[in-house]
């Protein structure tokens, strides 16, 4: 893998809310030297490579949350380490979302399935039983257009996409996104261009991070380069409905990324009792607060390493440059990262090289202080810890 594209990494600045149209005014969040994420190298760097500067907006209109600095895909996605079918977390998380679809479908026959960002058609696969015809949209599928008797994969992004091809406005047909939304540049032209391929049969249900979540929780180290947009129910309720849409039905998975599941079809008025924008005090209190934990953590982390004390992370997430930005870099403490993932095993971070092991090589615990660095996952890496008895385990965040 080449480093040259992760040095001195371009980016343009948008400067407009992509849920109303609202001009920003300044950033909520600064983060300067802002790590990517989601890219794992087999050896480890001489010197960490993928900084961009980057800021965070919240729109005093709507209350979405939105990044100014837009980086290449060609860079974002070009070593994108992430899929589907490997992750443990993301199959739990679509036994949710699939659950949430057959509520809202109920006895309806489909014609067609549409999933935009299906990744490795792993759980697009899991619906053939339910519609004739089933096409998946992703660019992590380009070169290996597999097509069956059922599915249809299209190697692209969803903007290149001409949709004529692939819905039709007559028939019963399910569009469907998880965890996908949050990546596009212009989300608004997406919902756009589907409204507008679409007829009064089609259902659609989308699942992404949300916002209202992510402040409840005070997870701001779920703020990254890959996730451009980060809806609230009002953000995205107040873009649907300006397109011609009405959200029929939500709900949250908040053991899920703090997802909200949303399913909404053309024309009419969005469902009532929906809740309101998030106010700029509130959001300021919760990141005050996240920066506390952090800073406890930090210092934890450095008296221990000052008391030459063993230290190792647990849970390898490929988000993990971003919770070590957030402890100013106290985690290259740790002897190493450990995580059972085989594929994951001698590998390193884009920008925090410290090598990943599984527990059988780094032995007994027990002598050790372990910092949970997967935070999504703290409950049942919690419950894998305690069996393996370390002298303390410690946690970045103060609710689980």
């Amino acid at each position: 893998m080449s480093l040259d594209k992760f040095k001195n990494i371009p980016f343009k600045e948008i400067n407009k809310c992509e849920a109303c149209q609202s001009e920003f005014g300044l950033p909520a969040i600064s983060l300067p030297n802002y790590p990517l994420t989601e890219i794992m190298t087999k050896e480890m760097l001489d010197e960490p490579v993928g900084f961009v500067d980057q800021k965070f907006h919240l729109c005093e209109h709507c209350g979405h949350g939105q990044l100014s600095n837009i980086i290449p895909q060609d860079v974002l996605y070009s070593d994108y380490f992430f899929r589907t079918s490997n992750s443990a977390a993301t199959s739990k998380g679509n036994e949710s979302f699939r659950a949430f679809i057959e509520k809202n479908l109920g006895s309806r026959a489909l014609d067609t399935i549409v999933e935009i960002g299906c990744n490795d058609l792993n759980f697009l696969s899991s619906l053939k039983p339910i519609a004739r015809r089933l096409v998946g949209i992703d660019p992590v599928l380009r070169g290996q257009e597999i097509r069956d008797e059922k599915i249809t994969a299209v190697g692209d992004f969803f903007e290149n996409v001409d949709l004529k091809n692939y819905m039709s406005q007559q028939g019963n047909t399910l569009v469907l996104s998880s965890h996908n939304l949050e990546h596009i540049e212009n989300p608004r032209l997406m919902i756009q261009k589907l409204l507008e391929n679409s007829g009064d049969k089609t259902l659609f249900t989308l699942q992404f991070p949300c916002l209202d979540t992510l402040v409840e929780e005070s997870r701001f180290d779920q703020i990254f380069h890959h996730h451009l947009h980060y809806f609230s129910v009002n953000s995205f309720a107040t873009m649907l409905n300006s397109l011609g849409g009405e959200i029929t039905d939500c709900q949250f998975n908040r053991s899920y990324w703090g997802s909200l599941l949303v399913a909404f079809k053309k024309s009419g008025k969005n469902m009532n009792n929906l809740p309101g924008p998030i106010e700029k005090e509130q959001f300021a209190e919760s990141y005050d607060l996240f920066r506390r934990r952090m800073d406890l953590t930090k210092r934890h982390l450095r008296l221990l390493h000052e008391s030459r004390e063993k230290i190792y992370g647990y849970g390898s997430i490929l988000t993990l440059p971003v919770l070590n930005y957030a402890l100013d870099n106290a985690l290259a403490y740790c002897g190493c990262i450990i995580d059972d993932d085989k594929s994951k095993e001698g590998m390193y971070h884009l920008a925090f090289p410290i090598e990943t092991m599984p527990q059988e090589k780094v032995g007994s615990l027990e002598d050790a202080s372990i910092v949970i660095t997967a935070i999504n996952h703290t409950r049942p890496i919690f419950k894998r810890l305690v069996s393996l008895n370390p002298k303390r385990i410690i946690l970045p965040t103060n609710s689980v």
